[in-house]
């Protein structure tokens, strides 16, 4: 059994899944293509060839802390 997602009903099945889980997707975004969170209202880039920055910068980030510590002082 197979089903198929028309180009139409996509915007409203990203919909349906945004409200449970984080949609990462290849978005326009000031004339370019990017990989980030998706959004109701975003345009979905279907045909893309290349982005701009990575599918890797979008899912981790630039930097994060090791540790924090306390040196008793209030």
């Amino acid at each position: 059994m197979s089903l198929v997602l028309e180009k139409k009903d996509l915007g409203g099945y990203l919909e349906l899944l945004s409200r449970r889980f984080v949609i990462y997707a290849p978005v326009y975004a000031k004339g370019c293509v990017k990989f980030s969170i998706w959004k109701e209202g975003d345009k979905v880039a279907l045909g893309y060839e290349s982005t701009n920055t990575p599918v890797k910068k979008a899912l981790f980030p630039h930097s994060e802390p090791l540790f924090t510590y306390f040196d008793g002082h209030a």
